[in-house]
């Protein structure tokens, strides 16, 4: 029974604020009501190997009893597969942050043995293609500048080197990766293959240049798609390995939620290509559609332009 002499404040008397209050009415304060739509949570990757690091970053087919269905999601055969990634081997990349500088960024580095990175500058540079062994350029086109870096293309084909180029709009959703990717990848690979045969490259590999106005950019989203897809992995560890290389790609949050859109459906595939086995997958057959087919993750409508750009420029016509 509570004590009838302890005296009860009057009703008007001012209250102490308490601490919930208080936090309450500095958050109503800093945080004013928006009615956008909530933004997506970000996509935490790793950062790339900061200065001083000398040990080389490698990627490789984690498992590799699994070559079979990873050739099959890419329309490949295991031993097409095994030649392109040179019986998956390792790919070895050092550290580019350790000895970066701001002239780097206009320079072309290499992403894997047999595929580099960069700006459309370099390819007007005298004698680089050559050099370099570079034996196709693909250029990232934005959809609104269709006719792009057609100087570069131009000096590229004049020295004898097969150019292509995908147009990417931008304001399509997830950049229409989804259904730009599969294209994206048969080009590099179908060039791979191509060059084994021809008696232009005796013993020699093919060597893709991927570039765009920066190499950081546009470029940046097509290669990390490609590695994705070729080594079976997720963007938290193609992300790191791309920047560690080309410490100034920049993979923007709308970047990484593209390719983890992407991550998620590679992985879904081959879920169940794992399933049927090697002797269900090859039944069942590779999906090898045309990019004018291919229609995952693209808009109800098609836009005005072709999702990718073929030039008349084939490997078996070279001499």
């Amino acid at each position: 029974m509570a004590n009838s002499n302890t005296p009860t404040p009057p009703r008007d008397a001012p209250q102490t604020p308490s601490l919930s209050d208080h936090v309450f009415q500095t958050l109503a304060q800093t945080s004013e009501p928006t009615e956008r739509v909530p933004s997506p949570p970000a996509i935490w990757v790793p950062p790339p190997t900061l200065h001083g690091a000398t040990a080389p970053v490698t990627v490789s087919l984690k498992d590799p009893t699994l070559s079979w269905a990873i050739a099959s999601l890419v329309g490949l055969t295991q031993d097409e597969y095994l030649y392109i990634t040179d019986n998956n081997k390792a790919q070895e990349g050092a550290p580019a942050a350790s000895q970066w500088s701001y002239g780097e960024r206009h320079k072309a580095h290499p992403i894997l043995d047999f595929l580099s990175l960069g700006p459309a500058s370099v390819v007007r540079t005298p004698n680089f293609l050559e050099h370099a062994g570079i034996t196709m350029v693909i250029a990232v086109r934005d959809a609104r500048f269709p006719t792009a870096f057609q100087g570069a293309l131009d000096t590229a084909k004049r020295v004898g080197v097969v150019a292509k180029s995908v147009l990417m709009d931008q304001t399509e959703p997830g950049f229409g990766l989804l259904r730009l990717h599969v294209e994206f990848a048969r080009q590099i690979n179908r060039h791979m293959l191509a060059t084994a045969k021809l008696p232009r490259y005796p013993g020699q590999r093919g060597r893709v240049l991927v570039v765009c106005e920066t190499g950081s950019d546009r470029s940046v989203l097509m290669v990390g798609s490609y590695i994705m897809a070729m080594y079976g992995l997720g963007v938290v560890d193609a992300a790191p390995f791309l920047q560690t290389q080309r410490f100034c790609a920049n993979i923007t949050d709308p970047y990484r939620r593209a390719l983890q859109t992407l991550e998620d459906l590679l992985r879904a595939r081959l879920d169940v290509l794992i399933q049927r086995g090697p002797a269900g997958a090859m039944a069942g057959g590779v999906n090898k559609r045309s990019a004018d087919e291919e229609e995952i993750g693209g808009p109800a409508v098609r836009p005005g332009y072709a999702p990718y750009e073929d030039n008349d420029y084939e490997e078996d016509s070279m001499t």
